[in-house]
């Protein structure tokens, strides 16, 4: 090929063309490829705190197998089984057989109940010959009409046996081996914590094993 007063070996035209026909098509693609992408917005995820519910509180007293008996709060609408759960769960000495039988884990608490969990010295304490439940949850409206009869009684004995974590101190002197020193202890003791079994008294040193046995039938927690 021939240009002007030049003439161009075809060999060279051709290479020049090639040369302009690839970076024809790669400025191309290049701008294919640009438009292509998209540049995507994450949406921004925020997260509030819980807010508080306000919900009102209750409280109730828990005894027997329970790990750590006392007063416990919850929540208003808890549960037996939430109560026990606070008290620490089950306890070494829990009934299992009688917790069965006799309790319900889903009554609803309400505020100044007191539950009681069966425990298997319950047998001993209460000279039980079978399976037998007794009072083991009580609301506030009974714990009030009880405190009343016992008040206008002015005994605080249950079936004939004295309770350790109500009798006065008077009461507690009338036991065998006990006198107006040890019934001051021991009403001191159980307010720092409520007696779960007769054998606290022994366990926290305040009687003998000698006097424990003269009042077990006698008492209970």
């Amino acid at each position: 090929m021939q240009i002007g007063r030049f003439s161009v070996p075809p060999r060279i035209l051709l290479i020049a063309v090639s040369a302009l026909l690839f970076v024809a098509a790669l400025t191309v693609t290049l701008t294919d490829t640009t438009q292509a992408v998209e540049i995507v917005e994450q949406p921004v995820v925020t997260s509030e705190p819980p807010r508080a519910s306000g919900q009102n509180m209750i409280r109730v007293e828990v005894s027997g197998g329970v790990t750590q008996p006392g007063v416990i709060s919850l929540p208003e609408g808890s549960r037996l089984i939430d109560a026990v759960s606070a008290a620490g769960g089950w306890g070494e000495r829990v009934d299992p057989l009688r917790v069965e039988l006799c309790l319900n884990l889903a009554a609803p608490l309400e505020d100044g109940g007191a539950i009681r969990i069966p425990t298997r010295d319950d047998r001993l304490l209460l000279g039980l010959t079978g399976v037998e439940c007794g009072p083991l949850y009580s609301s506030a409206s009974e714990i009030a009409s009880s405190g009343a009869t016992n008040s206008a009684s002015g005994s605080s004995a249950t079936g004939g046996k004295i309770d350790l974590n109500r009798a006065s101190a008077e009461e507690l002197d009338t036991l065998p081996g006990i006198g107006p020193a040890t019934a001051a202890k021991i009403i001191a003791a159980r307010k720092e914590k409520p007696f779960v079994i007769v054998e606290d008294l022994r366990d926290l040193k305040i009687i003998s094993e000698s006097v424990l046995q003269g009042i077990r039938a006698l008492v209970i927690p």
